[in-house]
């Protein structure tokens, strides 16, 4: 008797929880537009059996039967998302793949600098999960990460400044290349395309970006879909080396912060 009661409780949970992270998923994106629909519909179908409506009734339950399959349709890309997520909490823990402290001293000059003349860009650091579908609709490289090579790639004049450069394991792997865009509804109307970019490829990888506005100047950095503005040399800097820093680098870590915060001051 008490088991059974347990293995109900247990049962209302998960169904609760199941249904709570489906809202979740949905409201960051049109999806959440379409669960309003559906309740509709639904409500609709009872009314109309309610009031013995059977003209109507009939040809709103006709629809009944394609409903699994446009569910299916419309929340793939959640469903998909809820997928990846699962997989990757299963796989476990591993290091990702990070940055050494001389690659993040040259992306937060090269921020810094091209805030300041309100040159766009998008860098995108490979982690864990593979960025190879959108490395192979760029331009491949296989260069070092250099300060002057980045504000040369996202000059204005050159060919490669409008899309995302790709780094993997200190190394520039691609540039020019073309991101999905965000479909979270919360930011879509206050971004444009460099950020919606920047927060779609974090909707679904572990990437961490550092973006440079080209209207504004403000740098931002995203990652886990979520986005941070509004950044300095010096706050820049703190969130890459807690993020990116390599862990043979990690004793290191204390002059290049001395360094970049004297730069900071020198600048303030």
């Amino acid at each position: 008797m008490i088991t059974n009661i347990i293995l109900n409780i247990v049962d209302v949970f998960v169904c609760f929880a199941a249904v709570y992270w489906i809202i979740c998923i949905s409201k960051r994106s049109r999806a959440w537009q379409v669960l309003w629909g559906i309740g509709i519909f639904i409500a609709v179908s009872y009314l109309t059996e309610l009031l013995k409506l059977n003209t109507v009734n009939f040809l709103v339950r006709s629809f009944m039967p394609l409903a699994p399959v446009a569910l299916v349709m419309l929340f793939y890309p959640e469903m998909r998302l809820i997928l990846e997520n699962m997989g990757r909490g299963f796989r476990g823990h591993r290091s990702v793949s990070s940055a050494p402290r001389e690659v993040i001293q040259h992306i937060v000059r090269a921020a810094c600098t091209m805030s300041q003349s309100n040159t766009g860009c998008l860098i995108v650091f490979e982690r864990n999960d593979s960025l190879d579908s959108y490395i192979e609709n760029g331009l491949k490289m296989d260069a070092s990460v250099t300060d002057e090579l980045i504000r040369t790639i996202f000059w204005f004049g050159t060919p490669l400044h409008d899309g995302a450069l790709i780094i993997r394991k200190g190394r520039i792997v691609a540039a020019s290349c073309t991101l999905p865009l965000t479909r979270n509804e919360n930011y879509s109307s206050q971004i444009h395309t460099r950020h919606k970019a920047a927060l779609g490829i974090t909707d679904i990888t572990d990437a961490f970006v550092v973006v440079v506005s080209e209207e504004t100047g403000i740098i931002s950095v995203v990652q886990n879909g979520s986005m941070t503005r509004h950044l300095n040399e010096r706050t820049l800097t703190d969130i890459m080396l807690k993020e990116l820093l390599r862990e043979d680098n990690a004793g290191k870590a204390g002059p290049l912060i001395s360094f970049m915060n004297r730069r900071s001051d020198r600048n303030e």
